[in-house]
């Protein structure tokens, strides 16, 4: 199949648009804990790691919601572009909740926690403090910069985005920093059963 240039395909909320209806007709959109590799129809798990902006992930969540897509939304306990215990952002993060979006950790492991148990630790704490925060119960994690981190500690009671049903074993597509792993999803969604899509931390308005 011959595909588009990655260069035709923007970041712009139109584009984004596209995808959610192309994507509609093909998959059935599905939450971490409702992917069954098992499942003979074709299954497209779509998350959003929240790096720098609260106001665009609560855009895309009403454009998701008008289409009756639900996604999962990582957000940063600690962000220096947001503050999720303010007023406003709280109110925002609760309206996500509200269109029916899950809501993950974002975790960050400082490097001076080197043990792997005090890691843990660290992760559970703040999987708490975003629990009391929302009124919610924490399923998934997925960790911030990724490429620092030499191994991701498990734990048993949670899942994380790179467990290997959801990253080794079906087609994983993102557009982390803006830059496609590959092509856009908008490109391969004809050419894989299931897909996991991490998309849109930030996108101009």
């Amino acid at each position: 199949m011959k595909r588009k240039s990655k260069a035709m395909c923007g970041f712009s909320y139109d584009h984004y648009q596209y995808i959610l209806e192309k994507a509609k007709k093909k998959f059935s959109i599905v939450k971490f804990h409702e992917f069954d590799e098992t499942n003979q129809k074709k299954q497209l798990i779509l998350r959003h790691d929240i790096d720098f902006c609260i106001e665009s992930a609560y855009k895309i969540a009403k454009m998701e919601y008008k289409e009756g897509i639900q996604s999962t939304f990582f957000m940063l306990l600690n962000s220096p572009f947001y503050n999720i215990f303010s007023d406003d952002e709280h109110e925002l993060v609760s309206k996500i909740l509200e269109m029916g979006h899950d809501l993950g950790l974002h975790y960050f492991i400082p490097e001076k926690i080197t043990i792997k148990k005090n890691q843990i630790k660290h992760i559970i704490n703040q999987t708490k403090i975003m629990e009391i925060l929302f009124d919610i119960k924490i399923k998934v994690l997925s960790p911030h910069l990724v490429r620092r981190l030499k191994n991701f500690p498990k734990i048993e009671s949670f899942l994380n985005v790179y467990d290997s049903k959801f990253f080794n074993k079906i087609k994983y597509i993102s557009d982390s920093l803006q830059k496609w792993r590959d092509y856009c999803i908008c490109n391969e969604i004809e050419n894989y059963d299931h897909i996991h899509l991490l998309k849109l931390k930030r996108i101009p308005a």
